[in-house]
């Protein structure tokens, strides 16, 4: 017999999984929230030395980029991977109706092939064989 080679209970476990993710990355409280209106919206008083100025800040500026890019890509690849299990999911769908469907064409072009109308009985007396 075939084996199965796509769990549809697996992959909604792991969707589930990323979505609790997403939730933390985007809710009340995450990394976006914070950074887009929390305590991490405005840059540290670094003073105005020379320093600071030259240093401290393009730094801090640059930094503060480069994390918000990288929510940013990490949120759309969330997005990307859930759109993408969701379509497994759909696939898997259709992939199962059309087995079922197939089988049972092939069922109904080979007609009846149980053995409940088969006297079995028969077959083994006159031909030497001994029923079980």
């Amino acid at each position: 017999m075939a084996e199965r080679k796509l769990d549809p209970d697996a992959i909604v476990e792991y969707r589930d999984y990323l979505l609790g993710k997403l939730d933390e990355l985007e809710g009340s409280g995450g990394p976006i929230d914070t950074m887009k209106s929390g305590e991490l919206q405005f840059a540290p008083a670094f003073g105005l030395t020379d320093s600071a100025k030259q240093k401290a800040i393009p730094t801090y500026k640059q930094s503060h980029e480069t994390i918000w890019n990288n929510l940013q890509a990490l949120r759309q690849t969330l997005y990307a991977i859930i759109d993408a299990l969701n379509k497994a999911l759909e696939d898997h769908g259709y992939s199962e109706e059309a087995n079922v469907a197939e089988m049972e064409s092939r069922q109904s072009e080979m007609g009846d092939t149980s053995s409940e109308g088969l006297n079995t009985d028969s077959m083994y007396q006159g031909g030497g064989y001994q029923a079980v």
